[in-house]
């Protein structure tokens, strides 16, 4: 086995990884070495924050750690059963899953067709901020990236905005949106009976009574959801829920059982309302904190696209800086701690130690991203790295077969929507860059909440508009 901390009785280890865990485990790592084993409770776990090491996971041997572990409580209620994409076991639901994602979700003709819904989202965000621009009122951005993002998603997903000032979409959307933010924060959340299985039926915490209450909410307005889109089956798909709906089997019947398309919605919702989000406003924090920085990616910006238009997702390929401080931006402020656990379906040997079936396997993003001997001074926000390239090496892009930049992970179980999130959140931070000048307190701070990859304050600011006002409607 990997080297590690002697563990307590029945608890095992799960003192030394203390209660930020991504923390407590790059320490552990540090201390013993790129690949530690640890005992946290009564479950095998491996750690690494090394790309050699987290390749040999995800990419050379992913055909034996491609599963997920399959009795995390909060995960599998959330999940229908681990019926959707990101925790489904590795087989032939999560195969197929994974091929409807690829040939018909996610694919550059389905993404391309809803540019202009993220179009029409984006320049009712502008508008908004316009309004308090003209009011002089300081502008909430993580309202504003939120509002974006969310409705970006359920543009997409359902057809309809839901969230925000001026929302048309039914009154379900703060209650949808509540409850999946109370699932993650609990799913995110220390369960004991996660690794101690056997105090399950106690429900110490009260977790699973609370997650099946939040359920039953989360799946009543799932199957109010889809009842209202039925009368589209059989017409032409204008959402990804009409695309799940519309998929026939070779007999013609729903290729699809509802409560799979329920647990897709949940994963998209969870993923597309919280993810680009978070990206967006730190990447926003770290430009206003620089002026020089901005000036030079609004310098950018304004060469491609010019005053008497916004920014359309064509201009994206050519902001070679922008895409630069959104890399660096993932790499100081992942929003995955760690990635989602994969599970040992065999017996396998990583590195020269034995990882024996069912050990789950922990990739600390956090501390990868940290690690200086990947990374040159790796606590300092610096874009250029991205630009210049490690060492003598090519510059490092989003998906690194190397396993040193995988906000979105790796491999086979690599986030199928990555190409739609950077398309989301490069959209949001170059049209705010292009459209307005920015104002922001002296003492902004980029300090994370506790135990947390948010940041610990909203990010505010002022907002002047740069383009005629008609555009911003």
């Amino acid at each position: 086995l990997p080297p590690g901390p002697r563990g307590w009785p029945i608890i095992g280890n799960l003192l030394d990884v203390g209660t930020v865990p991504h923390e407590g485990m790059m320490k552990l790592t540090r201390a013993y070495g790129p690949l530690v084993y640890l005992r946290l409770g009564a479950i095998p776990h491996v750690v690494s924050d090394d790309p050699a090491i987290i390749k040999e996971f995800l990419k050379i041997q992913d055909h034996i750690f491609a599963s997920r572990p399959g009795n995390v409580i909060l995960a599998e209620l959330l999940t229908y059963g681990g019926k959707d994409i990101g925790f489904a076991p590795y087989g032939a639901h999560w195969r197929n899953m994974r091929k409807i994602c690829t040939l018909e979700l996610f694919s550059a003709k389905s993404v391309d067709s809803f540019q202009r819904l993220r179009r029409m989202e984006m320049i009712h965000t502008l508008g908004l901020i316009l309004d308090a621009a003209v009011d002089r009122r300081a502008v909430d951005l993580r309202d504003a990236f939120n509002g974006l993002t969310s409705n970006m998603m359920t543009r997409m997903l359902l057809g309809k905005r839901y969230f925000g000032p001026g929302d048309p979409g039914p009154e379900v959307g703060a209650e949808l949106k509540a409850m999946i933010a109370g699932g993650i924060l609990m799913m995110n959340g220390f369960n004991i009976s996660d690794y101690l299985p056997f105090l399950r039926f106690l429900d110490l915490q009260g977790q699973e009574r609370r997650m099946k209450q939040i359920m039953r909410h989360i799946d009543g307005l799932a199957t109010a959801l889809l009842l209202e889109l039925a009368p589209r089956i059989g017409k032409k798909p204008e959402n990804f829920v009409d695309i799940l709906v519309n998929l026939r089997g070779e007999n013609g019947e729903p290729h699809l059982p509802e409560d799979v398309m329920k647990a897709v919605m949940v994963d998209m919702m969870a993923a597309g309302t919280d993810t680009p989000g978070v990206s967006c406003e730190w990447a926003m924090a770290e430009l206003l904190r620089d002026p020089a920085l901005l000036a030079r990616v609004r310098e950018e910006v304004d060469r491609v696209v010019s005053v008497d238009r916004l920014v359309d997702e064509s201009d994206l390929a050519h902001f070679r800086l922008l895409r630069a401080v959104l890399k660096e931006s993932f790499r100081l402020h992942p929003v995955g701690a760690i990635l989602i656990p994969h599970l040992a379906m065999e017996d396998a040997v990583v590195a020269g130690y034995g990882i024996p079936k069912d050990t789950r396997v922990l990739i600390n993003v956090f501390a990868l991203n940290r690690n200086a001997q990947v990374w040159e001074r790796p606590h300092e926000f610096d874009p250029e790295r991205h630009l210049r390239g490690l060492g003598e090496g090519a510059v490092v892009e989003f998906g690194d077969p190397e396993c040193r930049l995988i906000p979105f992970g790796s491999g086979r179980r690599m986030c199928p929507a990555a190409s739609l999130g950077l398309t989301m959140v490069l959209l949001a931070l170059a049209n705010l860059v292009h459209a307005f000048d920015w104002e922001v307190p002296a003492n902004l701070s980029m300090e994370r909440a506790p135990g947390k990859m948010v940041k610990a304050q909203p990010l505010t600011a002022l907002a002047r508009p740069r383009l005629p006002h008609h555009l911003y409607s």
